[in-house]
Parts: C-alpha cells; structure tokens; sequence
C-alpha cells in the first residue's frame, strides 16, 4: 500500500518526528478523538484530529540523508559535496542498497516524499539540537524545496510527556532555528572535508606505496583525541622508575597498629635512614586535636558527560552504552532529552509533581522524605547551561515495561540523583588528630564520622570507616604514645594512569574535543579502526602509534585540539548569528589542504611507516640512514637466516663492485624505529626502540664506548626527544 492508497485525505498537517517511537507517543499525546494507524510498507503512520485539523504524524529513522562527494572518483583533496539519500548504494548512483536498514529507509524517503507537496502545513517535531534541526530541514530541503523549508513550524520539547507536548504544540515555534540547522550542516560538512580527505590521503598513500588496501581513517576530531592516548602512552612507556624513601611510623594504641605517614620522600636511603633513627630516639605525643562540623552540598543535576562518568564509575557500562539506554529512556517518556550540556533544570519545572509521582512506584517511596521545601537554594543547580534543553530529570511517569539490568540501573541513578539534588546537605564531623614527632616532624589523623547523612542517603554513598575509630578517640591533647615503631620503606615513582573510557570522555570535554553526543561514538570508531585496545583502560596499538607519529611529524596541527576548538567555537558563533557558515567552511578548507600537501609531500615515507606497522614483517623495507662504513649504502632491517635474529645491514651487501658487509645487532624485542639522533659518545644513529613496557634508544655501534655503560634504564638511554 503506498500513500496514495491509505485513508489519508487532505487538507492535513504532516507532522515529522524523528523515530518512530517518538511519532507513537506524540500522537497519542496530541489526539482529542483517539488514533488511527496505518501501515504503509513496514511503516506505521499515525492519523489524528486536534483542534478541528488533521494531523498526519510520521517520523525519520535519525538521518535518512547524508553527506556525500558530488562527483565520480577516490582522489583527494575533494571539496565538492551534497546531500543524498542512505538507502543509496554510491555517491552519483541511483542502484538502490538491498539490505533492510536501507531498504527501510527507502520506505520512509517514499512516505515522506509523497507527503510533504501535499501538506497544508508542516510541523517539524525532532529532537530540538543541531542533530535535531539538521534531521527535519534537510528532508524539508531536498524533498520540499526551499520555500517548504522556510515555511515549516517547529514544536519545542524536552520530554515526551503528554502534558510538554501538548503545551509544546499550542505554542508552536514560526520556524526551524534557522542558526541552529546551519551550525549543524557546517559541522556536518566539516566532518565530511576533514574525514575523507584525511582517511583517503592515509590510504592511497598505503595503497600505492605497497600495492595493499587497509581500512584507515582520522579526522579533526579523531586526531586530537588519539594523540591524547599516545602522549599518555609515551609517558607511560618512557616512565624510568626512580627510587626513593618513606619513613613510616607504626604506633599502637590498644595494641592496635596504626599507620603514620611522614609526608616527606627521601631520594637517598643513608637519609631516610637518618632521619628514622632520630625519630625512634625521640618522643611522640599529641600535639593538637581539632574537630570540626563540615556541611556537603548535594551533586548539581547531571548533562549528558557527568551521567556517562558516574554510570562508568559505578557500574563499568561503557559511554556510548550509557547515551544509547538515556536515549531509549527518554523515548520512553522516563526522562528529560539526555543529550544536554546543562547542570540546570527549568525554571517553571513542576517538582511537586514529578516528586509526587515518584512517590507512587515502590523503589522510590522512602525517597519523599529527603526532600526539602522548593525554595532558593533547592534544588542545586550547576554552571553549565544548554540554550536547547535543561539538565537530565526524571519526568516521574512509570515505565510502561520491565527494564532490564542496565536500563534500570541507569534511570534509578538518575531518579536517585534528581531527589538527592532537592535533599538536604550532608553533615560530617571530621576529627584532625596531629602528632608532634620528635618536635620535628607534625603528621595528622583525620577521623572522619557522619552526622547527618542528607543526599548521602539518598544516593546509598557508604561511609568510609577507620576500624581504630574508637581506639584514636580515647587520645588527648598532650597525651604521649608510649608504644611505637619506625622503619624506612623503598618505593619507585609511577607512570600516570592510561585513559579508561570516563577519563577520555574527561579529557575531551575539557579540550572542547567532539560534542556531548558524538565524544563516545568517537572513542569507539578509534577501537573499531583498531588504533585502541582495551576495555576498562585504553592502550594504543601499534597501527595507531604509526598513524599519530606520521600525523604528529608531518603535520601535526591536526592531532592538537586548538583546531578542533576554534571549529566548535564558530560553529557557536554560527548559533550566534555572528558568522555566516560559507566563512567556516573556508577556512576549514585552507586549514585542511596545508595538512594534505604535508602529508603529499612525505607519501613515500609515510607508505614505509604504515607499511611496517600493518605488516611488522615489512619494517626491513625502511632506510634507516647511511651506512657508516661506505658512506653509501643504507641500513635496513635484516633477519639472519641462521639464527633468526634481525640487525642492522648495508644496502651494498649486495653491490658486487663495493660489497659492504657491515652490520650491527639490534634488540630482538619490540618496534624498532627510525630516528633523527646522533649517539653523542660516538656518532652514529640512534634508533628507537618501544616495547610493551617502554620506549628508549639504542646506538647502533656495538663498540660503543658508552653503551655498555648504559644500558636501556640509564640517563644516556632515555636521551630526549628533540630531533625524532
């Protein structure tokens, strides 16, 4: 049955929500006289009546277009693009996709085609973002016409309640936001420009160094944040740990052990060792006790990127997992729009109702009594604000199903912290104890006791507990310790932590790296690219260290965040009204071809890296300087055929007028890297050798006068990085 067939008769209104879930709930929120539903395909559509005009509801699938090059050919640079439908196989073509995604949404390109000449009206009712306003004006533009697309209303919500949404569509918006949709098709046409000339300039260069495809892409925000995990990985793997001291004090009260610490670190043992024996010779008493009521302010209401921190934090559930169930809880009407930046929630936001309707399922019960009188200072609010939706709430409606495991634990954290925002402070009373040693040295004990528990409570947050609580309570001011030991204890420095999936999404927030909605999906492309590894913290892999170091050497503006930030902050202005969006995409374009002619101008070096790094066997094909024996042969990678073992060997081995059989050892484990360095004890090249563990440098002379010395944990190993 197509359109044409169905009992749709005009005049209507076409209302075009963004999935078809959504369509559902707002349909039967808006009808005064029931709904009809018709199928067309696998698609339903909804027929209402309100307010004496008949509405047709129906809904997207998200994007049913997409950017792609207008134009035949795989070069780069390309700078030509258009918008085309998904369900199309190619760019240019008309061969339709045979799979069901595709041929869905072909479905709904039919519906929507046939329905919007015909509409009296048009309400665009999709998420109101960028993602949103780009969603509804582009299907208005490429199926409507420009005048359509000016034309057409637009409805304003943040739930899908009935209540909003009737509200939302008696006060009709006159437009789209015009600045919003441009923001979000510049953002999408920058992404486009960065993303394939950049994925296209690393491939080819693969392909026609090596006569091999491999799947390989960056883009401007990819980049950044990839070289956030290698720098992190370079830290990592370069950390020598240097030893150095603690004295600790052991003292016993009860014949209890507790544990004092001295603040200072010793780097020499004789002088850790000194200083302990001056301590067990001297006395150790109460020098001062001071206790203090300390009031806790509940959390602020949480955005997208602090709900995708704590869920990780609590229950390990991944950030990308954690926007797609917000998402799927939103669509259900149990929640606010997840994807918002605010730490605020509406002004007119009814809480006596949602709280009251919280109130009436189970789990949820016992909260009612946290909650404190709206007033000034309840509920909490954040800094952070979002000109298009509040901070995550629940709406207070009760699910229509069962939720699973983490459907569950995402909207009761989320209930849990709408309540604990509206609750009381959180009283402690903490107890510094500080002990005088030897009259040198002051070390504190702090005990810490809860004595009103507040949004505590609410969130089930559990009291760390001091097991000696009772025994340091009996302590009085001036009172000695007769019972005590001291001993030194030898520890080394640690490298900083590797990112974990929260961590990252931090880090990016803080650069301004991606947007609230697309900073998880960006971690995950960067796994499924395979330049990451890990689940709960994230290690970069041999491709994605080629890949940052050809980016970071040969054009490193594009794996720093100042570019990407300046992106979002026009991309503002946009919102703004105060720069039109044909002046970004320029100067995005001049940013992005310097990048493509660096990266053209070392094609042959950059095919060796990847070459080597996709196929560790191939890391022979590099040139890794001349010969110092010649002075005209190159040194590559060689693997002896007796023993197995790789060193260094001259290109004019096998010159049968020169003949050169110089050679030198390399370490058999770990990737072995060209470099720019000259071994300051003799001369001659330095390579760089990273292992799981580490990265150092070794010179390629065996005579070395220094190398015996050194070794790969001395300062002359670990010389700096100027000059890679």
């Amino acid at each position: 049955m197509n359109v044409q067939e169905s009992k749709i008769r005009t005049p209507f209104v076409l209302c075009i929500a963004e999935k078809p879930s959504a369509a559902k709930r707002i349909a039967n929120a808006l009808a005064e006289k029931g709904v009809e539903q018709i199928t067309i395909g696998k698609e339903s559509i909804y027929k209402i009546v309100r307010k004496n005009e008949n509405l047709i509801i129906t809904a997207a699938s998200g994007h049913i277009f997409s950017v792609v090059q207008d134009g035949y050919g795989s070069e780069f640079p390309t700078y030509d693009f258009k918008w085309a439908p998904l369900y199309k196989k190619s760019r240019g073509s008309n061969e339709i996709k045979k799979d069901p995604y595709s041929q869905r949404i072909l479905n709904i390109f039919k519906i929507l085609k046939e329905l919007i000449p015909k509409a009296e009206k048009i309400i665009i009712m999709t998420d109101y973002d960028q993602e949103g306003e780009v969603i509804g004006g582009i299907i208005l533009k490429e199926l409507g016409g420009e005048k359509i697309f000016r034309t057409a209303k637009r409805m304003k919500f943040s739930t899908l309640t009935k209540d909003e949404l009737k509200l939302a569509y008696d006060k009709l918006l006159p437009t789209i936001d015009f600045n919003l949709f441009e923001a979000g098709v510049t953002r999408h046409y920058l992404d486009w420009l960065y993303g394939i000339n950049l994925s296209r300039a690393l491939m080819l260069t693969y392909k026609r160094e090596t006569s091999k495809f491999k799947s390989l892409s960056t883009g401007r925000v990819q980049g950044p944040t990839l070289r956030f995990v290698y720098d992190r990985e370079i830290k990592i793997k370069s950390h020598v740990p240097i030893p150095f001291w603690q004295i600790k004090i052991r003292i016993f009260i009860d014949n209890n052990p507790i544990e004092l610490k001295i603040e200072k670190n010793f780097e020499a043992e004789k002088e850790a060792k000194r200083k302990a024996e001056e301590f067990l010779k001297g006395e150790i008493y109460i020098e001062k006790i001071e206790a203090k009521d300390v009031r806790i302010s509940p959390p602020v209401p949480p955005n997208l990127s602090n709900l995708q921190g704590e869920i990780y934090r609590l229950y390990k559930i991944p950030p990308e997992q954690t926007l797609a169930i917000a998402e799927k809880l939103y669509l259900g009407a149990l929640i606010s729009y997840p994807r918002t930046d605010a730490q605020q929630y509406p002004k007119d936001l009814n809480h006596i109702e949602i709280i009251n309707k919280l109130a009436q399922q189970k789990n949820y019960i016992s909260l009612k009594k946290f909650v404190l009188p709206i007033k000034k200072n309840r509920p909490v609010s954040g800094k952070k604000t979002d000109p298009a939706h509040p901070a995550i709430y629940p709406t207070g409606e009760k699910p229509d199903k069962k939720l699973n495991s983490k459907e569950f634990k995402i909207y009761d954290y989320i209930v849990r912290r709408y309540f604990a925002t509206l609750a009381e402070d959180s009283i402690e009373t903490r107890k510094k104890i500080v002990f005088s040693i030897n009259k040198q040295e002051m070390v504190s004990i702090t005990i810490t006791k809860p004595k009103k528990r507040g949004w505590k409570q609410v969130l089930n947050i559990k009291e760390a507990k001091n097991k000696f609580s009772e025994s340091l309570e009996k302590l009085r001011e001036g009172m000695n310790i007769e019972k005590f030991e001291v001993k030194t204890e030898q520890k080394y420095t640690t490298p900083p932590p590797r990112y974990n999936p929260s961590s990252l999404l931090k880090e990016m927030e803080k650069n301004e790296i991606g947007t609230k909605a697309t900073r998880a999906e960006i971690i995950n492309t960067l796994k499924k690219r395979g330049y990451l590894q890990g689940k709960e913290s994230f290690e970069i892999t041999e491709l994605g260290l080629t890949v940052m170091e050809i980016l970071k050497q040969n054009s490193p503006i594009i794996t720093l965040p100042d570019l990407t930030r300046q992106v979002e902050q026009s991309l503002a202005k946009i919102e703004r009204a105060e720069i039109d969006s044909n002046t970004v995409i320029l100067q995005g374009i001049v940013y992005l071809h310097k990048v493509l002619l660096d990266l053209h101008n070392e094609r042959k070096n950059i095919g060796q890296a990847l070459d080597a790094s996709v196929d560790p066997k191939n890391q022979n094909k590099q040139n890794y300087g001349t010969c110092p024996i010649c002075k005209t042969g190159k040194l590559e990678i060689r693997i002896a055929r007796n023993t197995g073992k790789r060193f260094l060997g001259c290109t004019n081995y096998f010159n049968t007028e020169i003949k050169c059989n110089a050679s030198f050892p390399l370490p058999q484990k770990g990737k072995i890297e060209k470099t720019n360095k000259k071994c300051p004890a003799d001369g001659y090249t330095m390579v760089k050798v990273i292992t799981n563990k580490r990265i150092w440098y070794w010179c390629i002379n065996p005579e070395c006068p220094e190398r015996k010395k050194w070794g790969k944990n001395s300062d002359f190993a670990k010389i700096n990085n100027e000059g890679d």
